[in-house]
């Protein structure tokens, strides 16, 4: 094979393989160990791409036609690791074109080590332009870096980059500023504030993020992640309670019981199973409160787990069409609420009512660190947001970071 196609063949795999990483962030299939063994491909891919030198340039521009997040991902680290001024410049540019794009930079940018992007992620961060300002504090605070000055912003755009980044920093010296942007006239502003007052300050936090929980969308979904991992046990069951008397809201209602981790509500749950529009979620649900994996312990129903499985459930506007399965819940198992059933009658004297339960664990600092070591991706997902309530200085722990980077967190306490 002729080297400029080998070459082109390392740019197109590695553009894949960052989209592929971007699922694996969020799959119940991927670990830390596993998605650092993804990584370890990428990485190949890109060494690839290096020693060919500008061939391996021309064959990341070559790509640009599509300019997805993968393309600008891979763009990204070549631009940057050469300190090329000239080839970042189009990197940025060429990332201008969509959100998607934009994602790809912003991954690429935190990708790199630190001594070698941090002086160029602050200069964006510094920029005139609103859109590159707000993709240089998107990027710092991807890394955990401080962009400093620059989280005082005056377009909406920046604002809410900079009140997300304000949250996940932990800038408590920011918390006056944080609470008089949640009426901000921009309801993205809105939003983004009410999320970061509820890291910084999440008693205050709650009353304006519980706003969104109705929402069926990534900021009510965000929303309701957050608002029942700041509640207390109580306050979060009777809002449960109410939820679940709502066939609309019933959805709900069972991510929420797997949010707010309380296994008093696991019988409830378990009846939610033997509703075939509900059953997937609150088998997730079940697995968030005890670490049970569903399929590994023999506690699915032996459907296959595919969105095209058929229900007859009547309820087109849970199952999302006629009798199909929620888009939402393709890749979940479906539990067998009899096998739960009996598997609860077993167990339930290992999980004391009145303590929140995350993976099995008893919610601690200490409880969350294993589960970010050892457990899947939504788990995790699950540990980093209830740690930084719980720390109220600590940063937010990223679990769509570089795997390498996560362990030295990690090895250094978290």
């Amino acid at each position: 094979m002729p080297r400029s196609l080998i070459v082109a063949q390392y740019a197109d795999e590695l553009a894949f393989l960052w989209t592929v990483r971007r699922r694996a962030v969020r799959s119940h299939k991927y670990t830390l160990a596993s998605l650092a063994a993804l990584d370890e491909r990428l990485e190949a891919h890109r060494d690839g791409l290096r020693l060919a030198g500008d061939d391996g340039w021309t064959a990341c521009q070559q790509n640009l036609d599509n300019a997805a997040g993968g393309e600008l991902f891979a763009l990204t680290l070549l631009a940057f690791e050469s300190g090329d001024r000239q080839r970042m410049s189009q990197a940025v540019t060429a990332a201008a074109v969509s959100e998607d794009a934009r994602e790809g930079l912003v991954a690429g940018l935190a990708w790199l080590g630190p001594d070698l992007v941090r002086p160029w992620i602050l200069r964006l961060a510094d920029a005139t332009d609103p859109w590159q300002r707000a993709t240089g504090i998107m990027a710092a605070a991807a890394r955990g870096d401080d962009p400093g000055a620059s989280l005082a912003a005056s377009e909406a755009p920046v604002r809410a980059a900079a009140l997300r980044a304000a949250g996940l920093l932990k800038r408590l010296d920011l918390l006056s500023h944080v609470q008089r942007s949640v009426d901000d006239e921009d309801e993205v502003c809105r939003f983004a504030a009410a999320w970061a007052l509820t890291l910084l300050a999440p008693r205050a936090g709650l009353r304006h993020l519980t706003r969104w929980v109705g929402t069926d969308d990534d900021r009510g979904r965000l929303a309701l992640e957050t608002c029942f991992r700041a509640m207390h046990l109580e306050e979060g069951r009777e809002w449960i309670r109410t939820m679940a008397q709502d066939p609309e809201w019933r959805r709900r209602a069972v991510n929420a019981v797997g949010v707010l981790g309380d296994p008093t509500s696991l019988p409830w749950l378990i009846v939610q199973m033997e509703t075939p529009p509900l059953a997937r979620v609150a088998g997730e649900a079940f697995t968030a409160i005890t670490g049970i994996d569903i399929d590994e312990h023999g506690l699915d129903a032996g459907l296959t787990v595919s969105g095209e499985v058929a229900f007859d459930s009547g309820d087109e506007s849970e199952a999302g069409g006629d009798d199909a399965v929620d888009h939402r819940d393709a890749d979940l198992v479906t539990p067998s609420a009899e096998k739960v059933a009996e598997w609860w009658r077993q167990h339930q004297q290992e999980f004391p009512g009145g303590t929140r339960h995350l993976a099995g664990r008893s919610v601690d600092v200490t409880a969350l660190g294993e589960v970010l070591r050892r457990e899947r991706q939504p788990l995790r997902a699950a540990a980093a947001l209830q740690l930084a309530l719980l720390e109220p200085e600590a940063p937010y722990f990223d679990i769509g970071a570089r795997a390498t980077f996560q362990r030295q967190l990690l090895t250094a306490g978290r």
